[in-house]
């Protein structure tokens, strides 16, 4: 699973929607949803250079990642990581209640 790489890509796709929608004067909130079942197994970034492509979470306008640990092998405390440092959240899930956890994502935003 190229975990780093996937949230590097997802997160320079959004700022070029961003820059779109800012070029429009388009006033949008902007989220990421991320959820893994494991570790990163394969990805050309390292963990310190995901977290330099990830936005900071100090602007109310920024994109936020709200993280889903997927399962006993998830790294719940990478997702943590990640949904802190965008002021997003992080929410631990299984089939049975992933419904509820995207329900409570959308009301986020």
């Amino acid at each position: 699973t190229p975990l780093y790489d996937a949230v590097c890509q997802a997160t320079q796709r959004i700022d070029t929607l961003k820059a779109n929608h800012d070029t429009n004067n388009e006033k949008r909130l902007y989220g990421i949803v991320l959820l893994s079942d494991g570790q990163d197994t394969s990805s050309n970034n390292s963990v310190n250079q995901m977290f330099n492509c990830l936005p900071s979470g100090e602007s109310v306008e920024g994109t936020k990642l709200f993280t889903i640990a997927f399962g006993e092998d998830a790294d719940a405390d990478l997702m943590l990581r990640i949904a802190n440092r965008t002021n997003g959240k992080t929410f631990t899930g299984d089939p049975a209640t992933i419904e509820s956890i995207y329900n409570a994502i959308s009301a986020e935003q």
